[in-house]
Order: C-alpha cells, then structure tokens, then sequence
C-alpha cells in the first residue's frame, strides 16, 4: 500500500478515537449528575437499640433520573433485631447479593458500627442506596 491507501485508514480511526473520547466523557458526566441526585436521597439515623426484637422486612427502589440506569436499584431485605441491635440483615431480592462478597462486607459493616452511616459499595451507589433505605423502611416504623 502507498502512502494515499492510508489516508481513509488514519481518518477513521481517528473518528473512532472521538467517538470513544466522547462516550467516556458523557459517562463520566452521568455519573456525576447520578451520585449528586443519589446525594438527595437521605438515609435517617436509626437507632436499633429502641426496636423490639424480631424480624422486620422492608424494601426500597430508587426512582432513577431520566436517562439513568443501574443493574439493581430494587432491594428488599429482613433485619434481626435482638438484645437492642441489629444482629442480622439477609437481602431477600436480589437474592444474590447474600453471597457476594462485596455485600456480606456491608452488611457487615451496617451490623458493626450499628448505623447505616457506613461507606457503600463503590460501583454499586444506587444499589447501596437501595440497601440503605430497605433497611430504613424496615425498621423505622418501629422506632
């Protein structure tokens, strides 16, 4: 090939180059403008040690931002309540969140310092956040 058989070739990578370019810029600004929405959703304080002991199940879905996405912004979970703490919280839906690591670390977390204001997954921001407020909503009516 000569050196004018090249032309069309470089032109269309660089093409290429701008439109990855411009793609990763407006991810990137996406999800900016979605922790900052996720920033106005607030998680209250709970304080287990008033709660009865028993098991209280409670849910959350996060009302995305138009054109927002998240693999899961639905939780549902049933939290143990026993001796004045949370002793246990078991995701019900999505269920597989029980076995990954990532989440059995939250829900740690959550059990250990007895508060929901504990760092998130990072990656998973809306599906944390669901997390939160399932937890919130399962307990705050009776506190």
């Amino acid at each position: 090939m000569n050196r004018s058989e090249y032309r069309p070739l470089t032109w269309v990578l660089k093409i290429a180059l701008v439109v990855v370019a411009l793609t990763m810029l407006v991810s990137c600004l996406s999800a900016a403008d979605l922790t900052s929405y996720l920033a106005t959703i607030p998680v209250t304080k709970v304080n287990f040690g008033v709660i009865t002991d028993g098991v209280y199940a409670g849910s959350y879905t996060v009302a995305l931002p138009p054109g927002a996405n998240a693999s899961h912004r639905s939780v549902s979970v049933r939290v143990n309540i026993g001796s004045g703490r949370a002793q246990a919280i078991e995701i019900v839906d999505p269920a597989t969140f029980n076995t990954n690591a990532k989440w059995r670390t939250l829900i740690n977390r959550v059990i250990g310092a007895q508060s929901l204001q504990v760092d998130a997954i990072t990656g998973a921001s809306v599906s944390s956040k669901a997390f939160f407020k399932a937890v919130e909503n399962a307990i705050s009516p009776h506190s």
